[in-house]
Order: structure tokens, then sequence, then C-alpha cells
């Protein structure tokens, strides 16, 4: 199974010069321009206007106008901000991983709160930027080009917080799924009693419920726990069902 890393973070931006070689470097970077405010666009088509070997192929105000850009395009990079007119920019972001997986995306926004981070984080973006660092975006294109990732620092605490809660969650899932592999190797008396134990029943209730004595339950109790690798009735639950201890 794949292990989820979470990114480094720096405090410095990429260098344009250490990032000038590179995979996709060999062409210019075609990269579009996705934010509904003038101002924004304005100010980062100066920008890469002067630098080499990146090519602005198109700008859009709306997710309709960059799902045409994406469509009609050859976009090698987009640059989306969090929210554009009578949308989201994740929206976009959806629309471009369905339609060309290649396209790496930087999210350029003001927003910093949990939910956005966590929806864009999910979504595989490569960058995610505040608007204060618009005079670095071409190091950071050229960084996400040659495949590397980049998250602005001041959010670099709530980017670990995401990868340590999916870290998490990616081995429960692979405890259970190794647990599920085992439940089929338990009898059907097994499966009765730890079927039993998550409706929170005693070993005395059980032992009624299936007309065995407590110490015959305790022994067939035993088996079930070396099967799934486990102490007791609280690990049992938690590996197969993700209770807690009863």
């Amino acid at each position: 199974m794949t292990a989820i890393n979470p990114p480094s973070f720096s405090s410095e931006m990429p260098n344009l010069a250490s990032d000038s070689t590179g995979e996709l470097l060999d062409r210019p970077i075609n990269v579009m321009i996705a934010d509904d405010h003038n101002l924004i666009r304005f100010a980062m088509r100066k920008v890469l206007e002067k630098l080499d070997n990146i090519n602005l192929v198109g700008e859009a105000e709306s997710v309709d106008e960059g799902k045409s850009i994406l469509d009609n395009g050859d976009v090698d990079i987009m640059v989306v901000d969090l929210n554009l007119i009578s949308s989201q920019g994740l929206d976009l972001v959806r629309y471009c991983q369905n339609k060309n997986k290649l396209v790496k995306t930087i999210v350029l926004t003001s927003s910093e709160d949990d939910a956005s981070i966590q929806d864009a984080m999910s979504l595989g973006v490569h960058a995610y930027c505040s608007k204060n660092i618009l005079l670095q975006i071409g190091g950071i294109i050229r960084h996400v080009a040659n495949n590397g990732l980049w998250f602005d620092p001041a959010i670099g605490a709530k980017i670990m917080a995401y990868f340590n809660q999916a870290r998490t969650m990616e081995s429960v899932r692979s405890a259970n799924t190794a647990a599920n592999g085992t439940l089929e190797e338990l009898t059907a008396v097994e499966h009765s009693i730890l079927e039993a134990y998550a409706k929170g029943h005693s070993i005395r209730e059980v032992s009624d419920m299936l007309n065995f004595s407590p110490n015959t339950i305790k022994v067939y109790s035993s088996r079930l726990y070396k099967k799934l690798g486990v102490a007791n009735r609280g690990q049992a639950l938690r590996t197969v069902y993700g209770q807690a201890t009863v």
C-alpha cells in the first residue's frame, strides 16, 4: 500500500534559477489563470510576461470560461482562485482532473479556513498559495512543472494536520482490510459471539443466548481474538467495527 507522506515546508520561495531545468522545461510551460479579480489577473500577467519559458495561454474569471480554455488549449499548469464568479474554484479543479489529469493545479487564495484547505488537499492540488506571493508565482509554477509541491508556510500546520489525519485513516483502512480477510476464517459461533459483543452483551448474556457455559464462551473468545491478532474484546471491536472499547 502506498504510504501517505506529508510535503516538506520551507519559508523560502522556489528559486527561479535552480528550477530552470526539468522535464517540462525543454519547451515553454503553458499556463492558464482563473481569477475573478481583474487586478490579480493583470498583476500575474505582468509577472509572467517578464519570465522566459512561461507561456500564458488563457485567462478566465469564471468556471465556465476556465472550462473553455481547458477544452481548447494546451495547458500544463492552471493557477486558480478558490472563489470564482458564481462558483468555487475547486469545481474547476475537479473538471480539470476529469478532463486531463496531466494538468497540474496551483490554488491561489486569501482563504485559510480549514474546510477550504482540506477540500483542496483532497483533490490533490500541487500548490496552495496566498495571494501575497504574486511576485514569486513564476518560481512556484516552475517548481510545480518539475513535479514539485509547494504549500504556503502560513498554512503549513493545517496542511500537516490534514496529512496526519489522512495517514491515520489509511492505517485504519489497512487494519480493517486485514481484519475482513481474517473474518472469513471465523466459525459461525465466533461470528455470533463477536456480533453479540458489538451489541454490548456481557459474557454471561452471550452464554445464555447461545446456550453455552461462560467458560466455553471465553474459550471461543480467545480463539477469535487470536485469529484477529488482538488481545481482548475492545481491540477486536475496534479492529472489525471501528468501535470504542466496550
